[in-house]
């Protein structure tokens, strides 16, 4: 009795095994296909989910960012009243991160130009312009609470987040609306950004203001003391941190000039 696939020669009643063993190899390959896919499938959900969240997150944004302009003062009230680190937190962030995209274009579109031929500090650059939005906003706002309470007013750490997350949307509104004019007109988009400027510090005293339990006299000297503060120490940071950047930016101009 010979097999009828292989023709091996069967004892009476043996089952041949040829064709288990031809399937085997073939089935186990399969798993291993079988689990790439899944992983990939599996990559590709958890990309699909951490987009959705992160569009969800800046449409949140986005979305706090209008009520603010519209209700600077009362929305300020609002988020102290809850008591969040997150919210102003993340306006704070937002506005650096902002920054930081802008510099690097800046810089690209500046080396593109020069061509390579003058080094340009970009790590000094990007540094020095996450300590000057994300690092002075992150101080003012200690700064805040800590002459608010030299002053024996009332306030949380993260109301005064809030009242410097406020001031950082009128920020980026300033700087959009001030780039946009920029390519009609520089001195239309110099006089427009300018007043929109002094409109963030007032936003900015308005909602300190709201934020903060306290005899509203002293409210404007404490506001004023810890601005003034914050002036000083944001000078200090850029001598410190930025001399040198400084120094190279001057040379660049001078070579751009001629």
């Amino acid at each position: 009795m010979y097999c009828t696939k292989c023709g091996r020669k069967l004892e009476e009643g043996e089952v041949c095994t040829c064709t288990q063993n031809t399937q085997t190899p073939h089935m186990q390959k399969r798993p291993s296909f079988d689990g790439f896919s899944e992983k990939n499938i599996k990559d590709a959900e958890w990309a699909k989910e951490k987009g959705t969240q992160a569009a969800g997150a800046a449409k949140d944004i986005f979305k706090q960012m209008l009520q603010i302009i519209k209700k600077p003062v009362s929305k300020t009230e609002e988020m102290a009243l809850n008591n969040s680190r997150s919210e102003g937190l993340r306006l704070i962030i937002t506005k650096a991160v902002l920054f930081v995209i802008i510099v690097c274009i800046m810089i690209a579109k500046l080396n593109k130009q020069l061509g390579g031929w003058v080094e340009i500090p970009y790590m000094s650059l990007v540094f020095l312009t996450l300590v000057m939005t994300l690092g002075i906003d992150w101080i003012e706002a200690l700064l805040l609470k800590a002459v608010t309470g030299l002053f024996k007013g009332v306030s949380t750490s993260n109301a005064m987040y809030t009242v410097v997350g406020t001031r950082t949307v009128y920020e980026v509104m300033t700087l959009i609306v001030t780039a946009v004019l920029w390519i009609c007109s520089e001195s239309i988009a110099m006089f427009v950004g300018g007043a929109l400027l002094l409109l963030t510090v007032y936003v900015e005293a308005a909602s300190y203001r709201a934020a903060v339990d306290m005899n509203e006299d002293k409210k404007v000297f404490a506001f004023f003391i810890a601005k003034l503060c914050m002036f000083i120490v944001a000078v200090i940071l850029i001598l410190l941190i930025g001399k040198d950047m400084i120094s190279s930016l001057s040379d660049l101009s001078y070579y751009l000039n001629y």
